[in-house]
């Protein structure tokens, strides 16, 4: 008769070195999976749980500000709401029937306990939709209305807006598949297209596509990864306001990138 394999065993076999060589290569890497896997939720609810403990919140008409401590400017964040919700209401994906929770941390421990994928990429992001619902931001000063990393700053109502389009997007066309199937070209322009007017100066259109075609810089390494945001609203941007096609036929993958990409290139002659 088998014994049955307790729970523990299970989920951390290191803890029985009899037991964990007792198991084949594949159940061993299965095991490891498991347990890496545990550990990570569990972080995760610890670190939502303990900024939920200490956490300010402050309700809107349309978004409920989460601020990790008690120091909290209410009319500021009046302020914020107003402006951002007025900017966005002229978005076509703009809806009333869902809420905006927004979590401000102010720690950036925290904030890559609850963005572990901040640790795997290649920038300090400044702000995240988590599961197409909850928007974290890492470091936010109210009455400078600026969010931050260690290496830039960048407007937070700007910031904040970027994601709010993100939680449209994911709430028109499913978070699996905005996440999955739809290309991060699409996703990222188009939330930076949306909220251009938010944003600090952009590069020239020309100087942007050359340094893009002829590899001056790396688009898709910190510091320069900001330009690949604005490379991907400027095709956002050509494809619908030139070339005529709409927003569902963007995120449904009608629209393919080298063929807008070579339009621009045409466009100023590059």
């Amino acid at each position: 008769m088998l014994r049955k394999k307790r729970w523990l065993e299970y989920v951390f076999p290191f803890l029985s070195i009899r037991h964990f060589k007792s198991l084949t290569w594949f159940q061993r890497v299965r095991s490891t999976l498991d347990t890496f896997v545990f550990i990570c939720v569990v972080l995760w609810l610890t670190s939502f749980g303990y900024l939920k403990a200490n956490e300010t919140i402050v309700e809107t008409d349309y978004i409920r500000w989460h601020i990790n401590g008690n120091n909290v400017q209410k009319d500021r964040i009046m302020q914020l709401s107003k402006k951002i919700i007025k900017y966005l209401k002229n978005n076509p994906l703009y809806t009333t029937n869902i809420d905006f929770d927004l979590y401000i941390v102010n720690n950036d421990l925290l904030y890559t306990l609850l963005n572990p994928l901040d640790i795997l990429s290649s920038r300090q992001s400044f702000a995240v939709t988590l599961f197409g619902k909850f928007l974290i931001v890492r470091d936010a000063d109210l009455d400078r209305n600026i969010v931050r990393t260690s290496a830039k700053t960048e407007k937070l109502d700007a910031v904040v807006a970027h994601e709010m389009v993100h939680r449209l997007q994911f709430h028109k066309y499913g978070f699996l598949k905005s996440l999955i199937w739809t290309p991060k070209w699409v996703t990222e322009g188009y939330a930076t297209y949306a909220t251009r007017d938010l944003y600090l100066a952009q590069d020239a259109p020309k100087r942007l596509l050359s340094m893009y075609k002829h590899k001056d810089v790396n688009f898709t390494h910190s510091p320069h990864i900001a330009y690949s945001y604005e490379l991907y609203a400027l095709m956002i941007k050509y494809a619908i306001e030139k070339m005529g096609y709409s927003i569902d036929d963007l995120h449904l993958g009608k629209v393919k990138y080298s063929k807008i990409l070579k339009a621009l290139y045409c466009q100023y002659r590059l």
